[in-house]
């Protein structure tokens, strides 16, 4: 437990109701934060509760200039710590705001102004700009890094691309804008060409935002004719077409292939409204500029209980040659506010999936995350190192249909929470390795990247952006593989295996000038004998 700051103390006994005039106790209250002095819930696993504890230390102090802007922050992410069911989505509206950049950014120059605080220069800014956000009526939302990458979605820019549209499933009410009507009882059908990519897969969400069973790739039977290149060999004079079903009504014992029933919640409950998301990871045309993985976007149609055609929709070219996609302009600052997880659990591999809220948020259900949180307080590098597994890989000429992969994919990034921005990311077969099969990554600002960090020496190096703290992730695909049950296993308290204990990342926080003296062993000896050291002021 962190005791509280004098100043802080005093002022929350005795300040009256009207906001101090002046900065120093702010000043105070933010230096404190940043050095660990002050009490937040590091450990619990609704990350936002630390967040808010945060946020309502400052603004327990905060003057009159910025605590409108600061009450505004606390308040969008009390109500994503407090969201949950039917609320979930109205309660995340709020971090997808443009204006919350604002507010944080208002603050951060008061800090920069008024206590000498600043992590990086004041670049922010709020873009009000009304976009189009999709060339196609089936699939009226598209997400790529250059639309998506901030807070909340956190999404890797690491060969990402999502397609989304929601269906409304009641019966006496007329659906909503963006919404397609489906009647109870009906079914939707997705015509399409299987990606070139890595991996793709149809995952559908009930109201609540919780999962229902993915399709998966793999799992997709093919049309008569046609062959799944996630099975086989994919033949010249084979097509590779398939097609997939959502049905809005009680699923039966034996679902049929390809078909997922969403007339229910996942808990059991009646479920009016399906959020679903196609997602496509590591297409072959490469990260950017956003792509479908060279096949146009499904065809969808829609059919009542009793098979008659309702609408169709016809398969549709997202990016079009000539077409340029619309871009967020948004930048959140380097807000002046430290992340507990990398003050108290630096160096630390955890499992984090869904900001640990008690609901899905439309998260993806094939996907392991493993985080690594890290501060300055504790080195300008973080260190990882681990047995690099074996994916297909289109580089390497590994296919997909191999047999003696051990994952699928896998990607690392590194974010900043209140910048919400991947500012480095790498696809694993960009990683290097060393002669006996291993990687190291090493991130750093661009200022703190040690010279020794480069491929040659086995070494790949990741960007964190100019601030206090940040967390290096993890995005590792298929969750069921076993090597990704064993991971998970490890660092939930269960039993890691033997033969999955080398691919656990070993971590370690140091100098620049430690890691370019002797790599990863140097600055894992310099993490170790100095790792109970309290952060620093």
């Amino acid at each position: 437990m962190k005791p509280l700051s004098i100043a802080l103390c005093f002022c929350l006994l005795a300040c009256s109701a009207e906001r101090p005039e002046s900065a120093e106790l702010f000043c105070t209250a933010l230096a404190d934060l940043r050095a660990g002095r002050i009490e937040v819930r590091a450990d619990e696993p609704n990350e936002f509760v630390g967040h808010v504890d945060a946020l309502e230390a400052l603004l327990a102090v905060a003057p009159g200039p910025i605590a409108d802007d600061l009450a505004r922050v606390r308040d969008t992410l009390a109500r994503a710590r407090d969201t949950g069911g039917w609320r979930t989505l109205l309660d995340f509206q709020g971090m997808q705001d443009p204006e919350l950049a604002g507010a944080e950014g208002r603050v951060a120059d008061f800090a920069a102004a008024e206590c000498g605080i600043s992590d990086g220069p004041s670049d922010w800014e709020v873009d009000r700009l009304e976009k189009s956000e999709s060339l196609c009526e089936a699939w009226p939302r598209v997400g790529s890094p250059l639309m998506l990458n901030r807070f909340p979605y956190l999404i890797a820019t690491a060969g990402a691309n999502y397609f989304s549209v929601q269906f409304w499933s009641v019966p006496w009410l007329p659906a909503p804008p963006g919404f397609l009507a489906v009647p109870r009882g009906g079914r939707v059908e997705f015509s399409g060409e299987y990606p070139h990519a890595r991996y793709f897969a149809y995952h559908p969400n009930d109201y609540e935002t919780n999962n229902f069973p993915t399709l998966r790739d793999h799992e997709l039977d093919p049309d008569p004719g046609s062959v799944n290149p996630w099975r086989e060999p994919a033949r010249e004079d084979a097509g590779r077409r398939y097609t997939a079903r959502l049905v809005f009504d009680e699923a039966p014992e034996t679902p049929a292939p390809n078909t997922v029933h969403v007339g229910r919640t996942a808990s059991g409950k009646w479920n009016p409204v399906v959020f679903l998301i196609l997602r496509i990871y590591a297409a072959d045309q490469g990260a950017l500029p956003p792509n479908s993985a060279g096949v146009p976007l499904p065809e969808v149609t829609i059919y009542d209980r009793d098979g008659e055609l309702v609408r169709r929709y016809e398969a549709c070219d997202p990016y079009p040659d000539g077409y340029e996609p619309p871009i967020d302009e948004t930048r959140f600052p380097a807000f002046p506010v430290p992340d507990h997880r990398g003050l108290f659990r630096p160096a630390e591999a955890v499992f984090e999936s869904n900001f640990g809220l008690p609901v899905t948020l439309l998260a993806n259900a094939d996907v392991f995350y493993l985080a690594a949180f890290h501060s300055l307080h504790h080195g300008e590098v973080l260190a990882a190192r681990a047995r690099k597994p074996r994916t297909p890989s289109r580089k390497e000429g590994v296919p997909l249909h191999s047999d003696d992969v051990e994952l699928r994919l896998f990607t690392v990034c590194d974010y900043n929470f209140w910048n919400g921005r991947a500012y480095g990311c790498t696809l694993d077969e960009d990683i290097a390795t060393d002669p006996s099969g291993h990687y190291t990554l090493v991130a750093s600002a661009p200022e703190h990247r040690p010279a020794n960090a480069t491929s040659k020496q086995g070494v790949t190096w990741i960007e964190t952006g100019p601030f206090l703290d940040g967390q290096l992730t993890w995005r590792i695909l298929l969750a069921d593989a076993p090597l990704a049950r064993a991971l998970h296993s490890g660092v939930t308290g269960g039993e890691l295996p033997e033969s999955a204990r080398p691919y656990l990342p070993e971590l370690a926080q140091c100098s620049r000038a430690t890691f370019e003296d002797g790599g990863f062993e140097a600055c894992q000896r310099e993490w170790r004998a100095g790792r109970a050291r309290a952060p620093k002021g």
